[in-house]
């Protein structure tokens, strides 16, 4: 970033008209571009050096369940695993044999491989090649070994269910599309009753917690006259574990319940701040409908990229250096690994985290970008209805990768190493304090826990900063600790609207994705129970499982809209962000006047704060058209 980067006075953001389609941009952070770079060269390094030593040996070749080595002596070089019976085809880990090639169904004629009775001859199922050397399962052989191997496990069992539900097409697809469409109109209902909805939601944070909490107290404190025997606050019914639990859990719940109190009274400048925010980012959502498909893109990409990696680090589990045999009875032989092979792991996991949360930051920063393009550029449009879907952001995501990728590459690996790292943390902190529960050690456990919770903060912190950095990177072209520093400054000074605000989006997003993965469900249940073919037995796309279908559509309804959610918390976010970048370019113009609207505890109800709250919307009013 250039030499003005820290003076405020001088940020491309804070000029009239501004926007990040017109910021001069620069190349940011540019030694984590090479640090990351160096980091992919030295794996390669590593790995060729592990190669050319001979520690790190593809294995190209397994061992028959009589210890003769597959590809030698006129063998077979794939390992197939023989079923126990004709009837059941469960996989017989323990008796695995070469063949010449894997087959693909159970047409397949494997001869006697198997046993050299004639009642197992030409025995097969699908398989799919994997590594060269073996051949893996697909289809209905590993479902029945998976379920065997669950046994009669209730869970298990319907989950296998639902898993095998998932597979009626037809009935995913109408839970894609009415999940879509429910996002799509529960946005438009926010867009139209996000006031009304914010104060319900408001008193009911202000009115539930209370009622928890005073029946929790109740239970800790084991009163039990007959008044509360004759309402049946029995402490079996009330009771979330032991008194000490539920004093405190009591205690959270009223503190939550004054917070709600306190905002309701005392804050309703904060109120309007999230009230605003959510209308504008469903507004904008509304407007330029192609952010909507930005996170499936990602996630297209991300899935390109993390199923070869996923594969690429069994392969690597797999490397050896000749002295290793792998008993598939034993999964205990697959992880016994040399000290080469460990440090080469942990390299590589290291590195594909960061990858995974670099592809997560570009299209966060996509998102950031189109949704300040639309705040300064679209807002306030006279077209009515009409002005829905007239944007399709298209321009705007392309100039939004190709910004992200070409100038800020370097701020956007810098966070994502960042958060890698404090992931990883909380990692080895969860796997300590799991192993400090079993050593019966009160004061290791209490320590651990300490840490585990201080590292969680952490992450969640740096999440939080790394997101409104971004926002300040794609508005100023400033590098990552310069936009964390003004992202930092912006949440100190925010107050109780950004807290607001965050609390607001996350039951937002909960009852969205909630709500269309329910009602999904209840559509899957009305078509397979009322409409032919699948009410109709006869028919081959009878449904027979109901409970099962409805259960796989409400799961992939509430998948589907997990992003619209996303979306829509980080625009929300951005909405914030712009409306003080907006209030920070009325105060260098001279009117700060802005600032002042809804101030004190219980001024904000009367006339005067309603003529501030007014004057600030005209002031805004005018900001838009002078930016035209």
């Amino acid at each position: 970033m250039g030499e003005n980067a820290g003076d405020k006075s001088l940020l491309h953001g804070y000029n009239q008209g501004a926007t990040p389609m017109t910021t001069k941009r620069s190349c940011t952070d540019v030694c984590c571009v090479l640090a990351f770079f160096a980091s992919l060269a030295g794996f390669i390094a590593l790995y060729k050096v592990g190669v050319s030593s001979g520690q790190l040996n593809p294995v190209s070749s397994l061992k028959d369940y009589g210890g003769n080595t597959c590809g030698t002596d006129g063998r077979g070089q794939f390992i197939y695993f023989c079923v126990t019976s004709r009837t059941s085809k469960y996989l017989d880990l323990s008796k695995q044999v070469c063949v010449d090639r894997c087959p693909t169904d159970s047409s397949d004629d494997i001869g006697t491989v198997c046993s050299d009775q004639a009642s197992l001859k030409n025995i097969a199922y699908g398989t799919t090649p994997l590594f060269n050397v073996m051949c893996f399962p697909n289809g209905s052989p590993f479902v029945d070994q998976v379920q065997g191997m669950f046994g009669n496990n209730v869970v298990a069992e319907e989950t296998m269910k639902v898993l095998a539900a998932a597979s009626h097409k037809e009935m995913m697809i109408v839970a894609i599309l009415a999940s879509t469409l429910l996002c799509f109109v529960y946005i438009g209902l926010l867009r139209c009753f996000a006031r009304l909805l914010v104060t319900i939601l408001l008193v009911g944070m202000a009115l539930v917690p209370a009622a928890l909490s005073i029946a929790l107290f109740v239970s800790a404190s084991g009163t039990s006259n007959q008044d509360l025997e004759a309402l049946q606050l029995t402490n079996a019914k009330l009771s979330l574990g032991d008194a000490q639990t539920d004093t405190a859990i009591a205690i959270v719940m009223a503190l939550v319940s004054l917070i709600a109190v306190f905002i309701l009274c005392c804050k309703r400048s904060a109120i309007e701040q999230a009230v605003d925010a959510v209308e504008e980012a469903s507004s904008c959502i509304l407007g330029m409908p192609g952010l909507i498909f930005e996170p499936w893109l990602a996630f297209v990409c991300q899935l390109a990229v993390f199923l070869p990696g996923v594969m690429f680090f069994f392969a690597l589990m797999l490397l050896s250096n000749g002295s290793r045999d792998i008993d598939f009875t034993d999964p205990s032989s697959l992880l016994s690994l040399d000290n080469v092979q460990v440090l080469v792991l942990i390299y590589y996991v290291i590195l594909f985290l960061w990858v995974m949360e670099l592809m997560r930051a570009i299209s966060q920063f996509v998102v950031i970008y189109v949704a300040e393009v639309w705040y300064f550029n679209v807002r306030g449009s006279k077209n009515g209805i009409l002005s829905c879907f007239k944007h399709c952001s298209c321009t705007e995501m392309l100039k939004g990768y190709c910004d992200a990728v070409t100038y800020h590459l370097g701020s956007l690996i810098y966070g994502s190493l960042l958060l890698t790292f404090t992931r990883i943390v909380r990692w080895i902190a969860q796997i300590v304090s799991e192993a400090a529960k079993d050593s019966g050690n009160q004061v290791v456990r209490l320590l651990c826990c300490c840490f585990l919770c201080c590292v969680s903060c952490l992450e969640w912190v740096l999440q939080f900063t790394s997101k409104f950095a971004y926002m300040d990177i794609a508005m100023n072209s400033t590098n990552y600790c310069t936009g964390a520093t003004h992202a930092a400054e912006l949440i100190l000074s925010s107050g109780a609207g950004l807290a607001t605000l965050e609390g607001t989006l996350w039951i937002f997003s909960f009852v969205g994705a909630g709500g269309s993965g329910t009602a999904s469900a209840a559509i899957a249940w009305l078509l397979a129970t009322s409409v032919p073919p699948f009410n109709d037995a006869s028919n081959p796309a009878h449904i027979a499982d109901v409970k099962s279908t409805a259960i796989a559509a409400g799961i992939v309804g509430c998948l589907v809209a997990i992003p619209f959610m996303h979306v829509f918390d980080t625009v929300a976010d951005t909405m914030f962000y712009c409306d003080s970048v907006e209030h920070k370019r009325a105060a260098s113009a001279g009117d700060d006047e802005e600032g002042q609207a809804g101030g004190a505890c219980w001024h904000c109800l009367g006339a005067s704060g309603a003529k501030s709250a007014a004057r600030a919307q005209e002031l805004r009013g005018l900001l838009r058209t002078s930016g035209k």
